[in-house]
């Protein structure tokens, strides 16, 4: 079953340019686009669709507490954020009110790729560049700090990129098994339920350095 998206940009050349980049993705159709926030909303209503990319320069974005009610009215919708705003703040605001991810303008192909992917799967997705900058902090949660060992920390940040637990596995040259326990003591450690949870309570309570 195909996976229906909309763009939401006020420029026809990063329209273009999403699309094209998605054009052969077999199981994702991009079935609209917008150029506003009021158009968006009309959108939604006429054809429900599965993903929404929005630009963060959209001429009437109002906050992403928008998102937020867009969300508590559908919850089956995810939302991918656009920016050439390289800053955590905005990150994390977009995570804490539900988004799925937030990719920069210099996306390439396979980054926007695995932020669909990862928008399907409902898992939080971030580009490698911006995580890298994010991830210099220390992870906090019910305002206590919590202490990572190098390798959970580093296995997070793969979480954070979208990597499977198979892949992650790869990357290290460490058996499953071992990373299946790093994932299950990270999602202990943050209280979190599953991954995804522990991703975004990771960005939302983040202290950079």
């Amino acid at each position: 079953m195909s996976t229906s998206l909309i763009i939401a940009s006020p420029y026809p050349l990063m329209q273009e340019g999403i699309k094209a980049m998605l054009s052969d993705v077999g199981d994702v159709t991009v079935i609209d686009t917008a150029t506003t926030c009021a158009e968006v909303d009309a959108k939604i209503e006429k054809v429900s669709p599965d993903i929404i990319i929005i630009d963060l320069q959209l001429s009437d974005f109002c906050g992403f507490d928008r998102i937020k009610s867009y969300i508590d009215i559908n919850p089956s919708i995810r939302f991918l954020f656009i920016s050439n705003l390289d800053n955590g703040k905005y990150f994390e605001e977009a995570i804490s009110k539900g988004a799925c991810g937030f990719i920069l303008n210099s996306v390439n192909k396979d980054e926007l790729v695995a932020a669909v992917k990862s928008a399907i799967a409902n898992e939080v997705y971030v580009q490698p560049k911006l995580a890298k900058e994010i991830f210099k902090m220390r992870v906090t949660t019910d305002g206590n700090l919590v202490s990572l060992p190098p390798r959970q920390q580093q296995i997070l940040e793969f979480m954070a990129e979208g990597f499977s637990n198979k892949e992650i596995a790869s990357q290290l040259g460490l058996s499953i098994e071992t990373i299946n326990t790093h994932v299950k003591q990270i999602l202990k450690k943050l209280k979190a339920r599953d991954r995804a949870q522990a991703v975004a309570i990771a960005f939302r309570r983040l202290l950079i350095r």
